[in-house]
């Protein structure tokens, strides 16, 4: 029979199999995005609304995802008994990286509104969803080796 940590541990390794796949799904989804986005501008037909649409879609998707990470950073912390100032780091700047992100993402998508379209251009647009998705690559990149040294091996 598996210890209460034991069993921690094999949960935070299920948690973490599922952020994985996460990962996938919401890479998946921005190549799908990135592709319609790129269409629209071969075919210079630029779609503000539907662009706000899918990306209302996306920042959902985005901030379930960060719930799941922070529902991860919490049983890390479980696995070791007690806080350690690595987990406490690790967790805390996640949160505020999530928090500037989500912020990012939905200023872009409220730029796109028909009413206020403070984005001049197509093309703007598209600039601006891919410097969002540089900041959102680089931060996950950290975020992923971070959980990695973080997560305690199977015992």
């Amino acid at each position: 029979m598996a210890s209460p940590n034991e069993a921690t541990v094999e949960i935070l390794h299920v948690l973490f199999g599922q952020w994985q796949e996460e990962h996938e799904r919401l890479d998946q989804f921005i190549r799908e995005l990135n592709a319609w986005m790129t269409q629209k501008s071969l075919q210079q037909a630029p779609d503000f609304a539907e662009a706000r649409t899918r990306l209302q879609t996306f920042d959902q998707r985005l901030r379930e995802h960060f719930l799941k990470e922070h529902a991860m950073g919490l049983l890390l912390a479980e696995t070791r008994g007690v806080p350690t100032p690595e987990i406490e780091e690790f967790r805390r700047h996640a949160d505020k990286e999530h928090e500037v992100l989500a912020s990012r993402l939905n200023n872009l998508i409220e730029s796109l509104a028909a009413e206020s379209q403070p984005i001049p251009s197509w093309s703007s647009a598209v600039n601006e969803f891919g410097l969002f998705l540089d900041a959102l690559e680089q931060h996950e990149e950290i975020e992923a080796d971070r959980a990695r040294w973080l997560i305690p091996s199977r015992l």
